[in-house]
């Protein structure tokens, strides 16, 4: 049976399409799970060894909030390969949804001994917020996607400045830029460095959410942190020659 001008239903009403879809999904997750538990961070380790990164900021105290003192470092969800690989050297932790999808995040995160904090920036609890919280109190930063894991690319709820509201650490944005790298076709253009390709990351000037804001005034502030990340991966972008595409 179908819906008038939609796809056919299954017996639970449901589109049988998007069944099918799910089932895809899941199957893949199923195989691909211990592939890489077992593959991903072995190959991980043998291509990220050759790339080389650079951070650079025009605030002086950007870079020191990052590695000694804790912050909220975003990037977006593409840039992750090249992300994980440029925060190897400092003491970070990061964001990993507790969604099916981010069971893969983590399998290869865990393999390259790179603490899990699982949660989500609008989720998670008291229990994630607990844990965000030791975290950052040890001076380990906590990195996220603010548009992973599903995007759309480049979108940005409000969980991030709630996160910056509620903990009382500041928001670092790093934009991201690789000299070499393949682009896949999936929603977020997922970056995968070539080898010896060199990695740039601006790391932008700290945004402190003030916690005297109620939540109107919190929600306000999301604009302006999205257009924050925006321009500092536009400028390593620059920075590398490529314009300033995203």
């Amino acid at each position: 049976m179908a819906r008038h001008g939609g796809e056919p239903e299954g017996a639970n009403g449901k589109p049988r399409k998007h069944r099918t879809t799910r089932r895809v999904r899941h199957a893949r997750r199923r195989i691909l799970l211990p592939i890489l538990t077992w593959f991903g961070a072995p190959i991980y380790w043998l291509l990220s060894s050759t790339w080389r990164v650079k951070l650079t900021s025009e605030d002086p105290d950007a870079v020191e909030v990052l590695t000694q003192q804790g912050a909220l470092g975003i990037f977006w969800h593409g840039r992750s390969l090249p992300a994980v690989r440029s925060l190897r050297g400092f003491k970070a932790a990061v964001l990993v949804s507790p969604s099916k999808d981010g069971q893969l995040s983590m399998a290869i995160l865990r393999g390259l001994r790179i603490p899990v904090v699982e949660g989500s920036s609008s989720r998670g609890g008291a229990r994630a917020m607990k844990e965000m919280m030791n975290t950052l109190g040890s001076g380990t930063s906590i990195a996220i996607t603010p548009d992973g894991p599903r995007g759309p690319m480049h979108s940005m709820t409000d969980g991030v400045p709630f996160l910056a509201h509620r903990t009382g650490y500041p928001i670092l944005p790093l934009g991201i830029a690789v000299s070499r790298s393949w682009r896949m076709q999936s929603w977020d253009r997922f970056t995968v460095p070539k080898p010896f390709s060199l990695i740039l990351v601006v790391v932008g000037a700290p945004i402190r959410i003030d916690p005297e804001l109620d939540d109107q005034a919190v929600r306000a502030c999301t604009p302006g942190v999205r257009e924050a990340l925006i321009g500092v991966e536009q400028e390593a972008a620059r920075l590398l020659g490529q314009g300033s595409k995203l």
